[in-house]
């Protein structure tokens, strides 16, 4: 498959199934660019068997997207090195990021406005059309 892999492009590399992908061996992991780990989508990488996962470089691991990284899921990051971790870590500090899964942002005040669904009908944060409602309103009555 090295040669199959060697010329794609990232969104060709993006666009192969699951079942391509999880046939990939270390070897070709080890062949790929950056440029196309970075095609790789979080499904794909999920894909991978834990020794595919622990041939990536340092390299192709800093081209992998937050985003991408954030949505890999846990049991996968698990087979990723330390040092891979480590890669990851440091570039996502220059960038101001957070690997710590639920804080992909900046630590700051908590939000004014509740992350749950509404119970009111209507999906959102408190907001319809625009406009804040208040809800809850029997719990403040005199």
């Amino acid at each position: 498959m090295t040669s199959i892999v060697a010329g794609l492009t990232p969104s060709q590399i993006a666009a192969l199934p699951l079942s391509t992908v999880s046939q990939f061996t270390p070897t070709d992991i080890a062949a790929m660019t950056t440029n196309q780990v970075g095609g790789l989508t979080a499904p794909q990488i999920n894909a991978l068997s834990s020794p595919d996962i622990r041939a990536f470089s340092t390299a192709q691991i800093g081209a992998i997207s937050y985003g991408t990284f954030a949505a890999i899921a846990a049991i996968q990051t698990a087979n990723f090195s330390a040092t891979q971790i480590g890669s990851l870590s440091q570039q996502r500090a220059g960038a101001g990021g957070s690997l710590i899964r639920g804080s992909p942002g900046r630590a700051g005040a908590a939000s004014t406005k509740s992350c749950r669904p509404g119970t009111a009908g209507w999906a959102g944060r408190g907001e319809r059309d625009g406009k804040v409602y208040a809800r809850n309103r029997c719990r403040y009555a005199s």
